[in-house]
């Protein structure tokens, strides 16, 4: 949502008439001429997006994943790094043959579920999806580097039925 008045200032939406990240793209545009932006969470919206297969999700995610990487693979590589650090080893550490690594992987796991609750709670989810955080964010890297692999190839990005111009 952004002020008409603010709209018309930076020129409507033909300025990001070809973002591939378009909300970005508008918010950059709208900082860029001295306004402000917030970014939180909120229960007056209703987001009126439809995913009707896990193709849709992925192809959403994978559609601006590596652009928002601004096409590094040294950023990509490093999130990579990231992601088995935070999500991958502690749950490989539960199944170490000592007891004090399995304590540890338990405590980092459950402090990375702990810290999801507030998310989960605001949606009105269950606790248990906190669970599945390593298997969400194996698919969010899977979905990053098939976007990075189609820019590599040069493919276009489609997104609801249209080609993107950039990878």
């Amino acid at each position: 949502m952004v002020e008409s008045r603010v709209l018309r200032d930076i020129g409507g939406f033909e300025v990001i008439r070809d973002a591939l990240i378009d909300d970005c793209s508008l918010a950059a545009r709208v900082k860029r001429r001295g306004f402000r932006t917030w970014v939180g969470l909120t229960r007056s919206v209703i987001s009126r997006r439809r995913y009707d297969s896990f193709a849709d999700i992925w192809n959403m995610v994978a559609r601006s994943a590596f652009t928002q990487l601004r096409y590094s693979s040294t950023l990509l590589l490093a999130v990579t790094g990231t992601f088995i650090m935070f999500y991958w080893i502690p749950v490989a550490g539960l199944f170490a043959a000592d007891t004090k690594t399995q304590l540890l992987a338990g405590v980092a796991l459950g402090l990375m579920m702990v810290s999801y609750l507030p998310t989960l709670a605001f949606y009105s989810k269950s606790p248990a999806w906190a669970l599945a955080l390593p298997v969400i964010a194996t698919l969010y890297l899977a979905m990053t580097w098939s976007s990075a692999t189609k820019h590599w190839q040069g493919k276009p990005t489609a997104w609801r039925g249209r080609r993107c111009s950039k990878a």
